[in-house]
């Protein structure tokens, strides 16, 4: 979608309602025109969560943070070479991150921060090592540990990195004690309840529904936004929606 044809599609977003707007990816920060994007959506009154790698934060920091109220970032593992093996990033990339989150907390200690890690049998040994590798100062407002679903490069790998129930499970007891060693909200996502939770916008304007764990198109938002908006409901729960939401950028 170009810069306007985005624009309405906020307008369309706010009339409808919507409280919060999760700019995802891909990568966002790529996006020239994503400062212009993000004023709307303040404009609009609706908060905003801007999820990025952070590799290109720190050029367009000044014309981003102040727009967002959450930040979402990745850590797969407190191992450089594992965050090699599983994200495409430099080799010092949690050194990275870490220091990213403590400019951001003393340039803008408005924006709260996520942080995000997929759970994969290649990193779930070093999850729950995470918050101590990141240190007090660097900690984020909530941890949400997602269980590994197959997509693009994970098709090929899938019985590389899908971990068994019991594996997802055993990380998750780990990361959770640790967790609250640190006073760090957790939040755990499972596929299992992956439908129903989700209202996405591609970026040719289609928009997507979770059903039976597979990503559905139910319609363009900018051509069809009567049928997006009829369809929709069909899929979503709207109270389990808002708890994903809430759980992972809580309002306080």
């Amino acid at each position: 979608m170009d810069t306007v044809t985005t624009l309405e599609v906020i307008e369309l977003l706010a009339r409808g309602g919507t409280r919060v707007i999760v700019i995802s990816g891909g990568e966002p920060t790529l996006l020239t025109d994503l400062p212009v994007i993000l004023s709307a959506i303040k404009a609009k009154g609706i908060r905003s969560v801007l999820s990025t790698n952070g590799l290109l934060l720190a050029r367009t920091m000044d014309q981003v943070l102040p727009m967002i109220d959450w930040l979402a970032l990745p850590i797969e593992s407190a191992d450089h070479t594992l965050n090699s093996r599983l994200r495409t990033s430099p080799p010092n990339y949690f050194s990275y991150i870490r220091d990213l989150i403590l400019t951001v907390r003393q340039r803008y200690p408005d924006v709260r921060i996520k942080l995000g890690t997929v759970v994969t049998r290649v990193n779930r040994t070093s999850v729950a090592s995470i918050p101590t590798a990141l240190g007090k100062e660097a900690l984020p407002d909530v941890w949400k540990l997602y269980e590994f679903s197959a997509t693009n490069y994970g098709y090929d790998n899938q019985l590389l990195l899908t971990p068994s129930v019991t594996e997802f499970r055993s990380t998750v007891q780990a990361a959770r004690r640790i967790a609250e060693e640190h006073c760090l909200p957790l939040v755990v996502y499972s596929n299992a309840e992956r439908d129903g939770k989700y209202l996405f916008v591609d970026p040719t304007g289609q928009a997507l529904v979770i059903a039976a764990g597979d990503e559905v198109p139910i319609g363009s938002i900018v051509n069809e936004p009567q049928l997006v908006a009829d369809t929709w409901p069909k899929y979503v729960d709207e109270r389990r929606l808002e708890a994903n939401v809430l759980s992972t950028y809580p309002l306080t």
